[in-house]
This record gives structure tokens, C-alpha cells and sequence, in this order.
């Protein structure tokens, strides 16, 4: 007896793909308590413009919250953290703070401008806390 495969492989398929998008709708995803953070951030006493500001959580919450925070500094020096895409804020808590700045169009390639210690071997922490205010200053040097 022969077993007709053929027409059970499209509906298999449409199965498959239709289980794994139920987990991207993003409907119900619950959020973390999230406070809203600014600051400036100034090298050599200028502001520094077209920086990426990120916070990243020292320790997971017992909630197991642990995503960074980020933004990209304005001409003033000047950032608001997004904690996702039109999501602003950051989760409470002690963060090591990277602060980074490429010059070039493809910051994969492109050299940092900034010292090691405000990026790869960030000495640069922030406390964020939920009673606030949140208003953190940065203020770099070139050497």
C-alpha cells in the first residue's frame, strides 16, 4: 500500500511556520518597571554629538530583566535611553555605562573615537533609581 505524502507537506509546513510566529506577535509581553533616564555627555568640555549612550544592568532583576538601555546623544550632548524601539526608559538599578563614538559612515569598521575606559573597559557606572531624578553627566576627556 502506497502512502500519498504530497498533499500533507504544504499543510505541515503552513502548521509549522503559523506555531513559531504565535511567539512574535508581541501581545501580552509584559514590560519591567521602567524609569526615564537623560543626561549629557561632554568631551573636553564640548558636547559630544552622535554618541551611543548605553546602560547595561550590573544584575538581572529577580524577574530575570537584564536588556540594556540605549540612545544616540544630539548636538548638545544631550540623550533620552530607549529601552526598545519607541519604548523609553531603564530598568532600576546599579549599570555599567558604555559610551561609545565612531567617526566614519560604518561604525562596524570604523575606528572609536573615544578611550578605552568609556567603552570596552568602561569605568563608568550610573545608578537609576525609581524614585529618581535621573539625570546622569558624563564628562569625558580625550586622555
Amino acid at each position: 500500500m502506497k502512502i500519498r505524502l504530497l498533499p500533507w507537506i504544504p499543510i505541515c509546513c503552513l502548521l509549522v511556520v503559523s506555531s513559531s510566529l504565535a511567539g512574535c506577535s508581541g501581545t501580552g509581553a509584559q514590560l519591567p518597571d521602567l524609569v526615564e533616564v537623560t543626561g549629557t555627555v561632554s568631551l573636553d568640555g564640548e558636547p559630544l554629538e552622535k554618541a551611543q549612550v548605553t546602560f547595561e544592568p550590573q544584575k538581572a532583576s529577580e524577574e530575570g530583566w537584564g536588556r540594556s538601555s540605549s540612545a544616540y546623544t544630539d548636538a548638545a550632548g544631550h540623550f533620552i535611553l530607549q529601552y526598545k524601539q519607541n519604548i523609553s526608559g531603564a530598568t532600576p538599578g546599579l549599570h555599567h555605562v558604555i559610551i561609545s563614538k565612531r567617526e566614519g559612515d560604518d561604525p562596524a569598521t570604523s575606528p572609536e573615537v573615544l578611550p578605552v575606559q568609556y567603552n570596552e573597559s568602561t569605568t563608568l557606572t550610573a545608578d537609576v533609581t525609581q524614585a529618581g531624578p535621573n539625570e546622569f553627566t558624563f564628562d569625558l576627556t580625550s586622555k
